[in-house]
């Protein structure tokens, strides 16, 4: 993807903006909010979607997620490199065979660069990735979706809780200041 424009933010509403840390943090805090009007035509480009994977491009690069339901339509930075698989089974075998510590030593064997490393989307391309029976890897890819599916589970329980206690928060706040 190409370098990210100038950013508008928002404090309310808007679509939630991932940094390249934030990625990898299962409830993202301090998430900021782009502008809809000034990103809606960047969404093709930045727009995160289920089983999407990423992979860090510098720094600390060869970071590898695989994006959960929740953070569908969220937009993600660009500084990670967005991998789209054919099916997602296929995007589940892709995210582990990159985040196993095989992916991982290819990934930086690919990197270049001697204070800050870089990988670049044609050298991510290059990266082999094994080719078993289509089976296995499906069944593999399968279980990533699934482990993928709880992750959402577990963040929307969170969110159903994290609502609750601020509304008793603020009921109790009702009581004590009456």
């Amino acid at each position: 993807m190409t370098k990210f424009r100038k950013r508008h933010y928002i404090n309310k509403g808007g679509i939630p903006m991932l940094s390249s840390k934030q990625l990898f943090q299962i409830a993202p805090v301090d998430v900021k909010k782009l502008a809809l009007g000034a990103h809606l035509d960047d969404m093709k480009e930045i727009g995160l979607k289920e089983n999407l994977i990423l992979v860090t491009r510098s720094g600390t690069n060869g970071k590898v997620q695989i994006i959960p339901k929740y953070m569908n339509n969220w937009a993600g930075s660009e500084h990670a490199h967005r991998v789209e698989a054919v099916s997602g089974g296929m995007a589940g075998y892709i995210y582990t065979w990159l985040n196993s510590s095989y992916g991982q030593a290819l990934l930086k064997r690919y990197q270049y660069g001697s204070v800050i490393t870089h990988i670049d989307k044609d050298m991510l391309s290059s990266v082999p990735v094994p080719i078993l029976p289509l089976q296995d890897m499906e069944d593999i890819g399968r279980k990533v979706l699934e482990a993928n599916t709880l992750r959402n589970e577990a963040w929307e329980l969170e969110q159903k809780a994290l609502k609750f206690l601020s509304a008793e928060i603020e009921k109790n706040k009702k009581r004590t200041s009456s």
